[in-house]
């Protein structure tokens, strides 16, 4: 007897909770954060206050942002200086091969995934997790990183 293997969703395969920085954040701070908490991905927070007194999610910054030129020449470069990749959403039940799309139409290589009903983020996926993402479930949880820094 075989059974349907059905597509994951990037609620199964992203890095659970976020990793944040505020936009005054130095190059140097946010690559400090980025090896401390192991992560390839900071989620920039604006000053704001969204619903029920949640921060706002200004933006994000990758590693690959801290490899541009001005990270490289300026280490007080800020996250909003630095930051590159716009903010795209992902509901939580999206499937791996819709987010891998997702990526590619937009030109991102992390997409903010959010609960659907609220908008709250409850984690970061990239394109290399959706790249290995197998069929059949295959997962991958790392420790969440839920705290701002």
């Amino acid at each position: 007897m075989t059974t349907a293997t059905t597509e994951p969703t990037v609620g199964e395969v992203m890095h659970p909770g976020v990793v944040t920085c505020v936009r005054t954040a130095t190059a140097a701070e946010v690559a400090r954060i980025m090896h401390e908490r192991r992560t390839d991905c900071l989620v920039i927070l604006t000053n704001g206050h969204g619903v029920e007194h949640s921060p706002v999610v200004w933006g994000l910054v990758t590693r690959d942002d801290l490899m541009r030129p001005i990270a490289a020449v300026d280490p007080d470069a800020t996250a909003e200086q630095l930051a590159q990749t716009p903010v795209v959403r992902a509901p939580v039940n999206l499937r791996v091969g819709e987010a891998r799309s997702l990526c590619a139409a937009v030109g991102v290589s992390h997409l903010l995934v959010i609960d659907p009903g609220h908008g709250t983020p409850l984690g970061v996926v990239s394109d290399m997790e959706l790249a290995h993402a197998a069929p059949g479930g295959r997962t991958r949880r790392d420790a969440a990183c839920t705290t701002p820094s």
